[in-house]
């Protein structure tokens, strides 16, 4: 058994939840050169059209699940949070209008100087202004990397930076070799570096404005450069943006937005029925017929968004595969997606979606057969069945409709003989609680509790390593499945700089990992939004952001 790489719980907890306090100084698949520096953010055929003037409004305004926490990118990990920076920051590279296809932004292009994949070269856009007037420069992005990987830079202590290591955990040192040129040198081969500098931490940050933070941080800062810049945000309330005038790209068509949180699905879809709102997530999925029934539109994307079971792989019973593949035979997912999520969601296989690179049709996964299922308990020495206790967040970021779901998966685990005690749990209590290492053992609390993953990273490591790597154990790996051929298959994959061959190599992780059973595959679920029948331009991106920049709305 490989030696676990366990995650501090104060880290975890301040990584979900908390923001920096800290000022500087304070304690605190695509491997070759792009040559095209075009960028969507450039190409917009509507680029002339301003909401200022005809028939448009000048301000927009969405409700999202929850408020963003925290204003710095390097902070978070929320989906909603990263909604609110896509439109306060740019990226070195982004995802395209079409889906996956990496296309420049701040960088103009880029190129692999080592054949094994450690060197990269990257070109920086001149004449990129920070909304504070001053020009970005190949400084600001060493600067913005740097602060978060070296734990002697002067603001290291403006983290935490919970998603730093992660994604960029192989980058050695970031160097501004030019004014405009950067060059990333890496520890070690990462066939995924490039998709991973799309993560909201890859956001370059304005240097000056970061250093000098005061000693309230950096959480209520805007570093950005983006097509909006920050004017407000009354916590619990609103964030207030506006059109920012010296954009490099296409200016945004709305001059303003207003970004609101509301938790509660029913007054989401409410308001906007009211005309309160113009744009609403995460539509109910009770909800959706009443809104088209009012003449708005709803839109859906099968996005690479997983909704699972974890299985505490460390205790009994779920240390037998035998068990572990019994519950899966054991839920009805069909019925699950087409009456309580109203065909919202469709039925998982495997961890990644159709659309994500090293989706493997062969696999058919676990259909419903509760017989198959008493079968395989017997087996294992459980004819009678056993108890086990059942955690799950009362909501919570891409958790769909979690108490129902998680009901309903109690419901068919008792008709073969499994009883299971939920426990419901505020989202951050949820998360510090499941993601422990007092859960390791027989002694544990829990043995199984409900989670999602977006992998709006785009590649297969980002969601089956972090998932299912003994590597990633208790934090990201939380079911403590401890699979050496699985870890290794993932160490191989993530070096193999041949697309072909790493596409069939994740391909097979996949279905081992089915086989291994470490978690109950439930569904993949659709991004849900609302939209007013005066909104104009609004379309679902796969990677869950959701580019008001070019959007407008009629008066």
């Amino acid at each position: 058994m490989k030696k676990w790489k366990c995650k501090c719980l104060a880290a975890i907890t301040a990584m979900m939840l908390s923001v920096g306090m800290t000022g500087c100084g304070e304690t605190a698949t695509v491997t070759s050169s792009t040559q095209s520096s075009s960028s969507a953010k450039e190409n917009t055929a509507s680029s002339t059209t301003d909401a200022t003037t005809g028939d448009y409004s000048d301000t927009l305004v969405v409700d999202l699940v929850a408020e963003p926490v925290s204003m710095d990118p390097g902070h978070v990990t929320d989906i909603n949070s990263m909604r609110v920076h896509d439109l306060m920051y740019d990226k070195l590279i982004e995802w395209g209008d079409d889906g996956f296809t990496l296309e420049p932004c701040i960088a103009t292009d880029w190129k692999m100087t080592k054949e094994d994949g450690t060197e990269y070269v990257f070109q920086i856009r001149q004449g990129v202004k920070f909304h504070d007037g001053s020009e970005l420069t190949a400084e600001d992005v060493e600067f913005t990397f740097m602060r978060m990987l070296d734990e002697n830079h002067e603001c290291y202590g403006t983290g935490p930076f919970p998603n730093a290591s992660s994604f960029f955990g192989m980058v050695e040192k970031v160097e501004a070799t030019g004014e405009y040129e950067v060059t990333f040198t890496l520890n070690e081969t990462n066939a995924a570096f490039l998709q991973f500098l799309t993560n909201d931490c890859g956001s370059i940050v304005n240097a000056d404005v970061i250093r000098n933070a005061g000693s309230e941080g950096t959480s209520l800062l805007d570093a950005g450069c983006g097509p909006y810049k920050l004017e407000s945000w009354e916590k619990g309330v609103s964030v207030k943006l506006s059109a920012f005038d010296d954009y490099w790209g296409d200016k945004a068509l709305t001059p303003n937005v207003i970004i609101e949180p509301v938790i509660e699905p029913l007054v989401r879809v409410t308001k906007l029925l009211n005309g309160e709102t113009d744009i609403v997530t995460d539509v109910d999925p009770d909800s959706v017929a009443q809104v088209e029934a009012s003449g708005y539109e709803v839109q859906q994307v099968l996005g690479p968004h997983f909704w699972y079971v974890v299985l505490n792989c460390s205790a009994k019973p779920f240390d037998d595969v035998r068990v572990r593949q019994a519950v899966n035979y054991a839920i009805d997912k069909e019925t699950i997606c087409n009456d309580l999520l109203k065909g919202t969601g469709t039925p998982a296989t495997q961890p990644l979606t159709p659309s994500e690179n090293g989706y493997n049709s062969d696999i058919t996964g676990y259909e419903y057969n509760p017989e198959k299922a008493k079968e395989l308990l017997a087996e294992a020495g459980y004819p009678d069945g056993f108890e086990v206790n059942y955690l799950i967040p009362e909501s919570g970021s891409g958790m769909q409709s979690c108490v129902a779901m998680s009901t309903a998966i109690q419901g068919y685990l008792a008709d073969v003989g499994i009883t299971a005690n939920i426990e419901k749990m505020e989202w951050g209590t949820f998360l510090n609680r499941c993601m422990s290492e007092d859960l390791i053992g027989d002694e544990a609390e829990y043995q199984m509790w409900s989670l999602s993953w977006m992998n709006v990273a785009g590649d297969p490591d980002s969601i089956l390593a972090k998932l299912f790597s003994n590597d990633n154990m208790i934090f990201y790996n939380c079911g403590f499945y401890d699979s050496d051929e699985v870890s290794d298959l993932l160490a191989d994959a993530i070096v193999e700089l041949d697309a072909q061959k790493r596409t069939s190599m994740y391909k097979e992780i996949s279905a081992k990992i089915v086989e291994d059973a470490p978690v109950i595959f439930v569904d993949w679920g659709n991004q849900i939004a609302g939209v007013s029948p005066s909104v104009n331009g609004f379309t679902l991106h796969p990677d869950q952001m959701l580019r008001l920049e070019k959007v407008t709305k009629n008066k």
